[in-house]
């Protein structure tokens, strides 16, 4: 389709909104399956008078016997993923999704159910739009203290990455760690998949054994420590090591940074700028799979600010991450709660009145 436009009807993709457009191709809400790509299977429900481009399919002219939002649920709860083809480029075709069977009680049961289902997940999104405005007010704060960290107005002090911190990176020689030397419990061995929105997260963990971390020289994390992506699909991905593990090892797409006369906070948020990236990604060569060197991130300039500018801005980042940390929690137990919901709805174990 033609460019997309600052206002006007929102359009649909693979992602869900992703802009607007002059007119619309769907007058009435209308659920939409992502049929390719890596999202193949993602639903969403499109806002009336909205344009839906060809990586979304519409299930147009519903059943007058099926309410919408049952559907969308039914399908959310169930998953599409034995209808998706194609390894290289995964879809979803018509054929596919005839397949599937729905369950249809009366549709009076059908819109107490989704009106239940529906609740459960507003309080969901609620939990999100609360930690999407901290994470806004944490970039507010730092533009407010330390101003555009590329253009530097306040005119602080600019040195190279190195004057003010050790570099390591893995170690990657023979000695690297290869298949035989993971096990279910060990020392914990670091991927760029374990940094999700600039923090770790360890839900899922790999661990070499304690044998092997003991012959290895280089990329043992320490507290504080930050890691950075070098390359791949990960690229840019930064975060603290600040978990309950005391160490740990980094693979090969990894760069341990190490703070030494900086606030780790302040050069996290530094480095996590979305100013900040684009200057790292105009640093890094490839396209379709960038890829930096640790001897080229050791000579990107950074402000410093008085350490007790930065120390001070620690503290609030501290105060903030731990109101996200309760609405994470909420939001995560509103998950366990709404998936549990859907299970016993469809399961005919909910109590309607």
């Amino acid at each position: 389709m033609e460019q997309l436009t600052d206002n006007g009807y929102p359009v649909y993709g693979a992602n869900g909104k992703i802009g607007y457009y002059h007119s619309y191709t769907h007058e009435r809400p209308t659920l939409l399956i992502t049929c390719r790509g890596a999202t193949c299977g993602t639903l969403n429900i499109s806002e009336p008078f909205s344009y839906v481009n060809g990586n979304a399919m519409a299930l147009d002219d519903l059943s007058s016997e099926v309410e919408l939002h049952y559907l969308f649920f039914y399908l959310l709860n169930r998953n599409l993923n034995d209808v998706i083809s194609g390894s290289a480029q995964p879809q979803i075709t018509r054929t596919g999704l005839e397949k599937v069977k729905i369950p249809l009680p009366p549709l009076q049961i059908q819109k107490k159910i989704a009106a239940v289902l529906e609740k459960a997940d507003e309080l969901r999104r609620k939990r999100e739009e609360q930690i999407k405005r901290l994470d806004d007010l944490l970039q507010a704060t730092f533009l407010d203290m330390f101003g555009d960290p590329v253009t530097n107005p306040k005119g602080w002090r600019i040195a190279a990455l190195s004057k003010f911190a050790e570099f390591e990176n893995g170690d990657r020689s023979s000695n690297y760690p290869n298949k035989d030397d993971f096990v279910e419990e060990g020392i914990l061995f670091l991927m760029s998949a374990n940094i999700k929105n600039r923090k770790l997260d360890l839900s899922e963990t790999r661990f070499i054994t304690r044998e092997k971390f003991a012959t290895l020289k280089n990329g043992r994390l320490r507290p504080n420590d930050i890691v950075f992506t070098l390359r791949g699909n990960g690229f840019g991905k930064c975060s603290i090591f600040d978990c309950k593990y005391d160490t740990g090892f980094i693979n090969a797409q990894m760069v341990i940074i190490r703070p030494i006369a900086i606030n780790p906070t302040f050069l996290h948020a530094y480095l996590t700028s979305c100013e900040v990236y684009r200057k790292i990604r105009s640093m890094a060569s490839g396209s379709a799979q960038p890829q930096l060197t640790s001897g080229q991130l050791t000579e990107l300039k950074v402000p410093l600010p008085p350490l007790e500018i930065q120390d001070s801005f620690a503290k609030t980042v501290d105060i903030i991450e731990r109101q996200k940390s309760v609405f994470d929690d909420l939001r995560r137990r509103g998950e366990i709660l709404s998936s549990s919901l859907m299970q016993r709805a469809f399961k005919g174990e909910l109590e309607l009145k």
